[in-house]
């Protein structure tokens, strides 16, 4: 049960500190399940950013419910499938609740400088966090066989 809280909350704390798509929650995933947690390998990791862009989908959403299932299947298929949805519900809630809580207070604020400023300095962050996940599948592993 705890491994469940745990993915989780990892996962909930990607999806409400994460702006940039996919790409850019990438290292912040590798970072607890590979490196924190050792729930998976640098090659499980690749196989799974791998796997993730050729399926239907988000890159974010595949990645979370891939690493979620691998991570619960190690106690059954079962707990591999909610292990998996676990993770993936953990990803998207913050969007959600996000979501639903400033689309009240957009069009109030549409035209303020301040916003448009913050969503300037957002788009710098979003570029280094994408370079920082094409730097991390950038290993000798990844590349020789």
């Amino acid at each position: 049960m705890e491994v469940y809280l745990e993915l989780f909350w990892i996962f909930f704390k990607i999806g409400a500190f994460t702006l940039g798509g996919g790409y850019a929650i990438l290292p912040l995933i590798q970072a607890d399940v590979v490196d924190f947690h050792k729930w998976l390998n640098i090659q499980q990791f690749t196989d799974i950013v791998a796997i993730s862009q050729v399926t239907p989908g988000p890159i974010s959403l595949n990645s979370a419910t891939y690493v979620g299932y691998l991570v619960g299947n190690k106690a059954g298929i079962w707990n591999g499938v909610l292990a998996g949805t676990i993770a993936t519900i953990g990803l998207i809630l913050p969007s959600v609740i996000v979501m639903t809580f400033f689309s009240k207070f957009y069009l109030k604020f549409q035209d303020n400088k301040y916003i448009d400023n913050a969503f300037a300095g957002l788009k710098i962050v979003v570029v280094g966090l994408i370079l920082a996940a094409a730097i991390l599948l950038i290993d000798k592993n990844n590349f020789i066989k």
